[in-house]
């Protein structure tokens, strides 16, 4: 009797148990690639038993569905690839303020002016180069990239891409319009109708000699650097020279869907992520730049110290977003 009264027990408390996790469970949009965030969600439910389904897609595509679906949603979390989307998403008012442990766990300048986002890691716009080309092998800015010598050998991504419109709204607040405007022309010319739909593909064409010079985030060529050394590419950061406009820089980050019903748990998920164990991951496996101070970066990631950055404020690519878009269409780039 008393045997079964105690699995009688076992069983109602596993029930409530069940029921307590599955009213926890996290749902996020996604705009990075699963195999980049998994590791980390992984960790996250192995130490919290909080369940977490990811949903991916592009970033631009996900905040539409998140505000067309409204208090509908099941989405409790946003990631964002990029600066731009995220801060599309705190003025379109779809995402609730974080507290104060969470947004002082990262710097200012690396979270929302208003604090619905926060930084999660940070990237480089560089380029890649094949060593045995003649011309590519001398850049040493992104607008060289327009040399009419290199007609149909560089290689960008699809226009579409964020990180690209995140670059160029960069690039386009350090020089202004015009002068963008034309370098864009010339990139369209010098692509010669073939775009990349990865930045993988981009730096393996420039190792096999396909394309003598690509633009790319900066991990995906130490990546390719890490596992074939022998190959004859190297990263340039371009634009350090006195008079250059330095590097770009942009972030991925994360918010709170401000229709969650699971506020604590979207609120674990975050600071797990900001945390030193989560900022690790990014800077270790993922090759990425922490956002949270004092995480070591993995070897051959460039000190952020000892590379000059574009003078365009992290909320300016949110802000000039739909005037880069723009501008890439009235070249016939998009």
């Amino acid at each position: 009797m008393t045997f079964s009264h105690r699995a009688v027990c076992s069983a109602a408390f596993a029930l409530v148990f069940s029921s307590a996790i599955a009213a926890e469970e996290l749902v996020v949009y996604s705009g990075r690639e699963e195999k980049l965030l998994l590791p980390l969600l992984d960790a996250f439910t192995q130490k919290t038993r909080i369940p977490v389904t990811l949903k991916s897609g592009n970033s631009s595509t996900l905040l539409t569905n998140l505000s067309l679906e409204g208090n509908s949603t099941k989405a409790d979390l946003y990631i964002g690839s990029d600066v731009g989307n995220l801060q599309r998403g705190g003025d379109f008012g779809l995402f609730m303020e974080l507290p104060d442990p969470i947004l002082h766990s990262v710097p200012k300048e690396h979270r929302s002016p208003h604090n619905d986002w926060v930084g999660l890691s940070g990237r480089l716009r560089v380029l890649v180069v094949n060593k045995d080309s003649p011309v590519g092998s001398k850049l040493d800015s992104v607008f060289g990239l327009a040399d009419p010598r290199l007609k149909g050998k560089i290689a960008i991504t699809e226009t579409d891409n964020e990180s690209f419109i995140g670059g160029v709204t960069s690039y386009m607040h350090q020089v202004g319009k015009k002068q963008n405007r034309t370098w864009l022309k010339s990139l369209k010319d010098n692509a010669d109708g073939k775009f990349f739909a990865k930045h993988s593909e981009i730096v393996k064409a420039v190792a096999s000699g396909e394309r003598e010079a690509g633009l790319v985030n900066h991990y995906y060529a130490l990546r390719h650097i890490s596992k074939n050394p022998d190959d004859p590419i190297r990263i340039v950061i371009p634009d350090q020279a006195s008079g250059q406009i330095g590097a770009a820089w942009n972030m991925t980050g994360i918010a709170i869907s401000r229709y969650t019903r699971n506020i604590a748990a979207a609120e674990k998920l975050v600071a797990f992520l900001v945390s030193a164990q989560g900022q690790k991951v990014f800077a270790e496996v993922n090759q990425e730049y922490p956002t949270r101070p004092g995480i070591a970066l993995a070897k051959g990631v460039p000190l952020i110290n000892n590379v000059r950055l574009t003078q365009t404020p992290i909320e300016e690519i949110g802000r000039q977003r739909e005037a880069t878009i723009a501008e890439i269409q009235r070249v016939g780039l998009l």
